[in-house]
């Protein structure tokens, strides 16, 4: 394969691995036995205005707002890896955004 195809082939793979995350906005995400703070009834989880916080169990960060909403983000989407790349799988030890699945390539095959 000469260069010019590589070249191609990688950038085709690039394009075709990119993730999208997702994001929602939870309104008056309040609680009457929790005033001035923002509670993620999902998680059962309050947070003060101004804090944010990765969801325990999964890959996604919570921030609740001055307005008492939740701005939620996760992951999204990555298409299978091709040689010479590989899937990293999705890891909820870690903080996010580093817990979502990726796809890496090795630099010296190319």
């Amino acid at each position: 394969m000469n260069k010019s195809i590589s070249a191609q082939f990688l950038v085709l793979t690039f394009l075709f691995n990119v993730a999208f995350a997702y994001i929602y906005t939870i309104q008056n995400a309040t609680s009457e036995e929790r005033p001035g703070k923002c509670f993620h009834e999902a998680s059962q989880i309050e947070l003060a205005p101004g804090e944010t916080i990765k969801l325990p169990g999964n890959c996604e960060k919570i921030t609740c707002n001055s307005d008492f909403s939740i701005d939620g983000t996760g992951c999204g989407f990555t298409a299978p890896a091709r040689y010479p790349c590989r899937d990293i799988p999705q890891d909820i030890n870690k903080p996010f955004p580093e817990c979502c699945a990726t796809v890496i390539c090795d630099n010296n095959r190319y």
